[in-house]
């Protein structure tokens, strides 16, 4: 069965590809705002369903606090800034699109750009490359404040300047 729903990302959500974080805020919205246009029709259907999406926004948003627990329990000092729109800092730091994540971490003069594991972030730190940041994107499970088993490997990047290239494997 075909429902469309891939034409209608591409076309809705094209210039927000590779931000999910972006693209989960639109359809967040996009929800919301059906459910107050179409409540009236069906109050208790609607009920359901603000509650539920209430519930994935604050789920979605608990998966940030944990990895800055994280953090804070492998010995990083974390300042949390909240922000509704990330998508212009990320550009303005040199994130490409197809790497960015749910949220993005600065350490010293460096990017991390979504769950990556401090083992990484240490690796960065020691070595102190000439790069802009690295990234672990698509927020895989296993991965760290994310819950789940690790299915894979952790590809981690190095960017410079929009360039992608492996920084490590783990």
């Amino acid at each position: 069965m075909k429902t469309g729903i891939a034409d209608a990302i591409a076309t809705q959500l094209g210039g927000l590809k590779g931000n999910r974080s972006a693209i989960a805020e639109t359809i967040e919205n996009n929800v919301r705002r059906k459910i107050i246009k179409e409540h009236l029709n069906d109050p208790a259907f609607y009920e359901k369903m603000s509650t539920l999406l209430d519930e994935i926004i604050t789920a979605r948003k608990a998966k940030a606090i944990e990895y800055e627990k994280y953090l804070k329990t492998e010995g990083f000092e974390v300042e949390s800034i909240r922000m509704e729109d990330l998508t212009e800092m990320k550009e303005d730091l040199g994130i490409p699109s197809d790497m960015q994540s749910c949220h993005t971490t600065m350490v010293e003069e460096y990017f991390v750009e979504g769950h990556v594991p401090v083992e990484a972030i240490w690796k960065l730190l020691e070595e102190q490359p000439e790069i802009d940041g690295i990234a672990l994107p698509g927020m895989p499970s296993g991965s760290p404040g994310m819950g789940g088993d690790k299915a894979e490997p952790f590809m981690i990047y190095s960017v410079v300047e929009g360039s992608v290239e492996e920084f490590m494997t783990l």
